[in-house]
């Protein structure tokens, strides 16, 4: 407990931390590169909405991020190990794009544009003491607070209509769990585009979705988890957000 608590205080930073600080962060991070707990890869096996024909769904995009919440951890409460706490946010991107959209939207997710959110900046890099990339996750906690975590790749999944990316917190993290982005390209018969002379097949829908499970991993987190919950989900809505401007200045 003394450890974790330990680790966390040097992570602290007065305004966002220099170049040189990184590099030592980065260091740290290596050294805690093992996940914090055994469970890993629940969130590549988590139901989407997407992937539900359940009348749950219907007119999903009108329903408030509380009802999808409550209907995504009703389809998937078995698969949520016993004290953490899923959150969840779907959102349509685009409603009649080319693949190309996919491609791009894919790219600003791998290189965390997707994640950098003013207040947030996501940092990859390979780690030479394990076979894990490492996300060094830097976050404005208060107005004059930056805190910085690291968390391992858990997957890297891609096919021609979807991409999602998952990782788990690491060792001396505050929080223990897993967080998986996904991304969908949906075919649309009914597309703007089909009255073009465009094969209608090339485009469709875009949706991006976030979802987490986590559990307080200190005393100070738990103290905290009201308003660790509301950061998870205020990250979700800015880094929807993020997607929308990323793509409308995207070719």
């Amino acid at each position: 407990m003394l450890e974790n608590i330990g680790y966390w205080i040097p992570s602290l930073s007065v305004g966002f931390p220099g170049q040189s600080r990184i590099c030592d962060l980065e260091s740290i991070s290596c050294e805690s590169g093992s996940a914090n707990y055994e469970n890993v890869g629940v969130s590549r096996d988590f139901v989407s909405l997407d992937d539900t024909q359940s009348s749950l769904t219907t007119d999903l995009y009108t329903k408030s991020p509380d009802q999808i919440h409550k209907i995504v951890y009703f389809m998937n409460k078995s698969k949520i190990p016993n004290g953490f706490k899923l959150n969840y946010r779907i959102h349509e991107l685009e409603t009649c794009v080319p693949r190309s959209k996919f491609d791009c939207a894919a790219r600003f997710i791998e290189n965390g544009n997707a994640f950098s959110l003013g207040w947030t900046r996501f940092l990859f890099y390979n780690s030479n003491q394990n076979h894990f990339r490492q996300i060094l996750v830097i976050a404005n906690v208060l107005p004059w607070l930056w805190v910085t975590t690291s968390c391992s790749m858990l997957y890297r999944d891609r096919n021609e209509t979807s991409f999602s990316l998952g990782w788990v917190t690491n060792r001396f993290h505050q929080l223990i769990g897993e967080e998986r982005v996904r991304l969908k390209w949906n075919r649309s018969q009914s597309c703007c585009c089909s009255s073009k002379k465009k094969s209608i097949h090339e485009h469709g829908s875009l949706t991006y979705e976030i979802c987490s499970i986590s559990k307080p991993a200190t005393p100070i987190a738990f103290l905290c988890t009201p308003y660790l919950r509301w950061l998870q989900k205020r990250f979700a809505k800015d880094s929807c957000r993020r997607m929308h401007e990323l793509l409308s200045h995207s070719t």
